[in-house]
């Protein structure tokens, strides 16, 4: 069955993004740029033209560059080809409850991670056991009693699984259900939910064979994670992640009797939460990184939102460093919870895979980079700067045009742009500043004086330690794959799943992703 996908979503940052209009407006009629060419993100109102200043046509690295405020310990990675046949791809990380330990969930089923020493992470084992070619699937992972871990499946549900080998981890038990996603433990209670809408509360005073005590079938959309505040079975709450409701809020003073309390609107569906003190920290996919403030657990404040230009998928506190850690599918970022309730960019390293999913232990993350398993840490002593691009390719049209991409300082010192060079004498390029404040974004504008056979790269300098220098393919938009760049789309109108009716012309003014797709 062939089938057809319309979502209207925030643009990938590290995507292909095509060139503005010949004002310097930007064509797609979304996000923060404003139509004059001002900075984005000022907060709508009246722009201002920005004066813009040409950066020195050079693109080398200085010859002195400061600390790194965030870098990677050691790696283990596993693919097809890797000797002894484990085939990782991460989606879920877990600590536990030793420290020393990382488990795992994704492709390659329950994985162990030995952590001890950080600068050679290594996975020991896993089940099912490694063989040749891809071995299992889970998609959450959570420790639970000694010895014993519980991972879930969509199709299959949850299963008890002895860890107190690592080497060789067995399957204890297996219970059925469908939709099966996130998991949290609070000794002796599992809660689980599911992609059904579905919350289980389960009790495990007998570990192997977790015993369904209260349960409550809706409500909570698309659900994949929830964390727990207080005690189950006294006055805890679950602040429940949902792809299609935001955060779900869940009432679990009676085990046998959950109460759906309501929903907090973050701006997008949920990914992924993490609670700090006081607060709770939301991955709201491209809605970015929303904080809660939770310290009346019933009556939740959106305080603060974090706009990342990508899809944050993960989240997790470091409350012993004062850090929130963050993955995007392509970076890995860190935030300083001096104020928790507003906090501020320390430093954004992109990662060679998918950053899926971060677990912060004190002094120290763990990153599902895809196939590999990564050991980072974030040294708050030193501040630096650190440069974000909001995308990795530029389409221009063979008229004469400008096009201007966002460059954003994601660290905590400032950040120079030192210099920019185009190898293509049709370009000329300027900048709205050549300084940026921590948080603080300015545009590039290029202009070009029009012509077929555009095929060169925008190099731009900067004093960021680990990224000093970076390039943006530049291409035309001429005969080919982007022959109908620039043209408008004949409009069109389709159902989702769900039976409601999109029309192309109704998202004007919003970013648009067509996604073409089979099942068998």
């Amino acid at each position: 069955m062939l089938l057809l996908a319309l979502l209207s979503c925030s643009p990938d940052p590290k995507g292909l993004e095509p060139s503005t209009t010949d004002d310097g407006g930007s064509s797609d009629g979304g996000g923060d740029q404003p139509t004059d060419g001002g900075t984005p993100g000022d907060g709508g109102g009246e722009t201002t033209v920005p004066d813009w200043i040409s950066l020195p046509a050079s693109c080398e690295a200085p010859a002195t560059l400061g600390a790194v405020a965030l870098r990677q310990l050691g790696e283990d990675q596993h693919t097809q080809t890797t000797p002894g046949g484990w085939f990782m791809e991460l989606v879920d990380l877990e600590i536990g409850p030793d420290g020393s330990t990382v488990y795992g969930a994704g492709q390659g089923g329950m994985m162990v991670f030995d952590v001890s020493a950080a600068e050679a992470p290594e996975l020991v084992g896993g089940y099912p056991t490694a063989g040749s070619g891809p071995v299992g699937r889970y998609y959450h992972v959570e420790p639970g009693p000694t010895g014993l871990v519980y991972a879930t499946h969509r199709d299959f549900g949850l299963d008890v699984i002895d860890v107190s080998t690592p080497s060789a981890p067995s399957r204890r038990s297996s219970w059925s259900y469908r939709s099966m996603e996130g998991l949290a433990y609070a000794d002796p209670w599992l809660v689980a939910v599911g992609l059904d809408g579905t919350l289980r509360i389960f009790d495990t005073v007998v570990p192997e064979s977790p015993a369904l005590r209260g349960e409550l079938g809706s409500g909570l959309g698309s659900a994949v994670d929830l964390v727990i505040r207080g005690t189950v079975d006294e006055d805890a709450v679950a602040y429940v992640a949902s792809l299609s409701e935001g955060v779900v809020m869940v009432d679990l003073s009676s085990a046998a009797a959950p109460v759906l309390l309501g929903t907090i609107d973050v701006g997008g569906g949920v990914q992924d939460l993490a609670i700090g003190g006081d607060h709770l920290y939301v991955a709201a996919g491209g809605a970015g990184i929303v904080t809660v403030d939770i310290s009346d657990p019933l009556a939740p404040v959106v305080v603060d939102t974090i706009d990342l230009g990508g899809s944050v998928q993960s989240v997790s506190v470091d409350a012993a460093s004062g850090l929130l850690w963050a993955v995007d599918q392509d970076d890995v970022l860190v935030f300083d919870l001096s104020t928790p309730g507003a906090p501020s960019p320390w430093g954004t390293v992109q990662t060679a895979e998918h950053a899926m999913h971060v677990a912060a232990g004190p002094g120290i993350a763990y990153v599902g980079d895809w196939s590999r398993f990564g050991t980072w840490q974030a040294d708050k002593e030193t501040r630096s700067p650190d440069i974000d691009l909001s995308v990795s390719a530029l389409l221009v049209r063979e008229e004469a045009s400008t096009a201007e991409l966002t460059v954003t300082n994601t660290g905590a010192a400032t950040l120079s742009l030192l210099g920019a060079t185009v190898g293509d004498g049709r370009f000329t390029i300027e900048a709205s500043t050549d300084s940026l404040a921590p948080a603080e974004s300015a545009t590039v504008r290029l202009s070009f004086s029009g012509g077929k056979a555009v095929d060169t790269v925008l190099c731009l300098a900067s004093d960021d330690p680990d990224t000093p220098t970076l390039e943006v393919s530049l291409w035309s938009a001429g005969e080919g794959e982007h022959s109908l760049f620039g043209v408008v789309a004949p409009d069109f109108s389709l159902q989702d799943l769900d039976g409601t009716t999109h029309v192309l012309s109704e998202q004007l003014g919003h970013p648009v992703v067509l996604a073409y797709f089979a099942t068998w």
